[in-house]
């Protein structure tokens, strides 16, 4: 038995739901990714720019700085937060030392905005074997300068290096004595990116029952890196097991693997239904822009913005997305309904279309998508050639080819083919 167009819903295993859930994204460009090592550093004005677009892809909130780093740095955030828009937080880093509380506050005041301060301190037991840290010295340095940053103003993040690697006993002394003295939010950091997703439940978990327990209203970030190639998913994990915010970067720069790329998170987002992440349109020119800035390539196989995200040279894919156009045509599919059947992600969400090629695994229907887009009418004879020379070639033909192909066979007169 056929189905009908209105019966297209195809079944999803998955069980996340975002449609009512109010979830946050952090972006750290202008902060953790300039901590990457093969980028360039972008000027004031491209800083801007880059904010400027940060705000029309629906980001919350914003890292900018290491204020302690002063300098062009420091002078460079205070320019950057005076632009973020009042409805997009500045949030800044800041270990557990007063000087860098009060460089934060410098920020502060120099934007004259209120600001987050990320106020970390490294918990792993690498960490403290390596330099020389004791706990109560830990705890102490935690207690005073959250206490600080609160009492000037400054909104503490409580939050640690290295939390996916740390005891539990260690994390909740850390971070219970920076909420009793005036933390409002934590950030659970996965900073060697060595998290998988049931970690990340479990650990969110545990900070819900163990951590939080007394602090009503205090929300959680979550904060990954890419060693493992899992900080997308395990973000996503995040959320679901109760994070109200996530920390992104563009094209996800940053040290080593680098951090959750922004792209991927907005676009999966969508997918999953919240609904402040519906328009996906300037996610292109905000990641070409960023590419630009930086100097980063986008690789083509990048997922959602890669130039071959939403390409095949598949022959049973091609068919499938002919027959698309066919019935698309014919009125028997509406728009809705027009994504690519091989692909979770619609192109059209950043102003592209799905795209055909002609390779040596092509058939029929795949010639007749790339001619139908170069407005050949095909000939059986024109089909058939364009298939054997890529087979020939052991290559994908570019649609240049595919052209000077067709045009020889027209200039014969053998045209005239419809399907």
């Amino acid at each position: 038995m056929t189905i009908n167009e209105n019966e297209i819903e195809n079944h999803n295993w998955g069980d996340y739901d975002f449609s009512k859930t109010d979830v946050e994204v952090l972006d750290t460009s202008l902060r953790d990714g300039l901590q990457d090592s093969d980028i360039r550093h972008p000027n004031l004005e491209e800083k801007l720019e880059l904010i400027d677009k940060l705000v029309k892809v629906g980001i919350d909130a914003i890292d900018l700085a290491i204020p302690v780093a002063r300098g062009p740095h420091l002078k460079d955030a205070i320019q950057i937060a005076r632009r973020v828009p009042s409805n997009v937080i500045v949030a800044c880093l800041a270990r557990t030392h007063e000087v860098d509380i009060k460089a934060a506050l410098e920020l502060a005041q120099g934007a004259g905005r209120n600001i987050e301060g990320i106020i970390f301190v490294g918990s792993s037991p690498l960490r403290r074997f390596v330099e020389g840290w004791e706990l109560n010295y830990m705890k102490k340095w935690m207690e005073e300068n959250v206490a600080l940053a609160a009492q000037e103003g400054i909104i503490p993040v409580v939050a640690t290096e290295h939390t996916t690697e740390t005891e539990p006993a260690v994390i909740k002394l850390l971070y219970r004595v920076g909420l009793e003295n005036g933390g409002k939010k934590v950030c659970i950091a996965d900073t060697t990116g060595t998290a998988t997703p049931r970690g990340v439940q479990r650990l969110i978990t545990f900070f819900k029952k163990e951590v939080l327990v007394g602090f009503d209203g205090v929300t959680i970030d979550w904060h990954g890196h890419n060693d493992r190639d899992l900080a997308v998913v395990n973000s996503m994990e995040a959320f679901d097991s109760g994070a109200k915010r996530v920390h992104v970067s563009v094209l996800g720069i940053g040290e080593r693997a680098g951090n959750t790329r922004l792209e991927s998170i907005l676009t999966n987002l969508k997918i999953v239904g919240d609904p402040k992440r519906q328009d996906l349109t300037k996610i292109l020119e905000l990641s070409e822009f960023a590419s630009n800035i930086y100097r980063v390539d986008i690789p083509s196989n990048t997922p959602a913005i890669g130039d071959k995200a939403g390409r095949t040279a598949s022959g049973i894919h091609g068919s499938a997305e002919w027959k698309m156009r066919l019935l698309s045509r014919q009125g028997k599919l509406s728009l809705k309904n027009r994504r690519s059947p091989y692909s979770a992600i619609d192109q059209r969400w950043f102003g592209k279309d799905p795209e055909v090629l002609v390779g040596p695994l092509a058939g029929e229907d795949s010639v007749l998508c790339v001619l139908d887009e170069l407005g050949i009418e095909p000939s059986p004879k024109m089909v058939q050639r364009i298939l054997n020379s890529a087979v020939i070639q052991q290559e994908v033909l570019t649609k240049e080819k595919v052209r000077n192909i067709a045009r020889s066979m027209e200039d014969n007169g053998q045209n005239g083919y419809s399907k």
